[in-house]
């Protein structure tokens, strides 16, 4: 496997965890109606991102398409997270900004050898 895939795929994996994390912290949070949007887009992020890793594992022919609704599910994510204050969302904020700025960049480079 390439060293950007590897790459690509441990900023994945990396999203996934702080999306499970957060959406687990947040269960805990005391004040859970404002938290609504964030759980649903951290729950969503953490699947997408795990289809994800798996697309890029296999090579399979829907890769590109299925890194383009990565970086959708993680820029939404990202979006939900960032409005809240809990140390929680904002790491998850970052981890999905990461996340979706290296599938970009990964599909970018795919571009420039095709």
């Amino acid at each position: 496997m390439e060293d950007n895939t590897l790459l690509l795929l441990n900023s994945i994996y990396e999203c996934q965890s702080a999306c499970k994390y957060c959406f687990n912290a947040c269960l805990e949070e005391e004040n859970i109606d404002m938290l609504r949007q964030c759980i649903k887009q951290t729950v969503q992020c953490a699947e997408i991102c795990e289809h994800t890793a798996s697309s890029l594992a296999y090579t399979g022919d829907f890769t590109h398409d299925v890194l383009g609704i990565c970086i959708q599910a993680c820029e939404a994510c990202a979006a939900a997270c960032r409005q809240h204050s809990h140390l929680h969302c904002l790491e998850c904020a970052k981890a999905c900004s990461e996340c979706a700025a290296a599938c970009r960049q990964y599909l970018d480079e795919y571009r420039q050898i095709a």
